[in-house]
């Protein structure tokens, strides 16, 4: 039995047993999510059955979704975007959208990023089909994503049969692994501003993420002028894993999955009784990425080192002046530890001009570290690093 089935069954006994733990203000028990829970982990493999199985689980929902699929063309094939409406009161207020795609690269099973994302879309829609909304919501499975944002594109260019103007585009990305966070550099400061405040009974959706060198579906909508937030829950560490057959649901958990579902419906019914307006994307505003000089030595055969050998720094690099040398070993960026290049790299792009990283490393000959946390290693020290 894969592990996700295993806590799924065991996280809806939890939270059966012990009900008010997530209970909202709007109804109770999140009775929507642990319907849905177990699919997570278990995405069809192929994209245009992934897309299929998403618009069967929006049919089985109460009440059942009216849905259509919008086929679009790339590179000479055939692609859809599955399209759900869920209209509101007022048939003159402009919606919003709520997405996530579909898609996986080649070699990933794609669970999180981003059938976590998928599932979660049709557990909104059941949360939020009994809701007194103003505004009609419009759940959107994107498809094509990792080519480019294909699908994202191809339903900007069609938005004029939409049966009303869009106000903001929220994108899910790679749910259930942490806490939530925002993309702090691919969202609307009003967006990320309203999230951090419904937010406050748990401990996710405070943080942001900046992130370079990736792209979202929320990109599309902000290169059009609309207001548009990406909210995923991964660390820089865990893009290590993303895009790779490690993305497998080893990484997932139940109840941090089931608090997203509360955090985002919340966040829903806010911004649909928001009457101020939302400011898009301040594209002279955004945050610049910066060079940086870190890159990890060759590893010798044989050679076990709890971190990340540093290799040879430009003396007039930052890194150098702040005092870091080539051949420390770098233990841990800003709070998180680093055990292999390969999660240093990921975390390297969520680096911009002016952030102040704080960083512990061991000069060689110092105690080796088998411990979680760094506080009594001999010989570690804290080197801060201005960007």
């Amino acid at each position: 039995m894969h592990r996700w089935t295993v806590l799924a069954a065991a996280g809806a006994l939890w939270l059966a047993a012990t009900g008010t733990c997530y209970a909202n203000d709007y109804g109770g028990p999140p009775r929507q999510i642990r319907e849905v829970l177990g699919e997570v982990a278990d995405p069809p493999a192929r994209d245009v059955e992934r897309l299929d199985r998403l618009a069967e689980l929006f049919r089985a929902s109460a009440p059942p979704a009216d849905l259509r699929y919008q086929p679009f063309q790339w590179q000479g094939r055939g692609y859809q975007n599955l399209v759900v409406e869920l209209e509101g009161s007022d048939p003159d207020a402009p919606c919003l959208i709520l997405g996530a795609h579909t898609d996986a690269t080649k070699d990933s099973p794609g669970i999180v990023d981003n059938w976590s994302s998928c599932v979660m879309l049709a557990a909104l829609y059941r949360g939020l089909a009994h809701a007194d909304l103003t505004h009609t919501v419009i759940f959107v499975g994107f498809g094509c994503e990792e080519h480019g944002l294909h699908g994202s594109q191809a339903f900007l260019r069609e938005r004029s049969t939409l049966p009303c103007r869009i106000r903001a585009m929220i994108n899910l990305e790679c749910l259930g692994v942490g806490q939530l966070r925002t993309w702090a550099n691919a969202s609307a400061d009003d967006l990320e501003q309203a999230f951090r405040a419904v937010s406050g009974p748990h401990d996710a959706a405070n943080e942001r993420l900046v992130l370079f060198g990736y792209m979202a579906d929320s990109f599309s909508f902000s290169r059009a002028g609309i207001p548009a937030v990406t909210i995923h829950s991964l660390s820089g560490r865990d893009l290590s894993f993303i895009n790779t057959p490690r993305d497998d649901g080893r990484h997932l958990h139940p109840s941090r999955y089931v608090q997203a579902y509360e955090v985002l419906r919340k966040y829903v019914l806010y911004l649909d009784r928001r009457v101020e307006p939302i400011r898009p994307l301040d594209r002279d505003a955004r945050l610049e990425p910066v060079h940086v000089s870190l890159r990890a030595a060759p590893g010798k055969a044989g050679e076990a080192v709890a971190g990340v050998k540093l290799a040879s720094l430009s003396p007039t690099s930052r890194e150098f002046r702040a005092g870091l040398r080539g051949g420390d070993i770098l233990m841990e960026l800003d709070g998180v530890r680093i055990r292999s290049p390969f999660e240093l790299g990921p975390m390297l792009q969520t680096l911009y001009r002016g952030k102040q990283v704080c960083m512990k490393v061991r000069r060689p000959g110092g105690a080796a570290d088998s411990q979680e946390t760094l506080a009594a290693v001999p010989g570690v020290r804290t080197v801060t690093v201005t960007y």
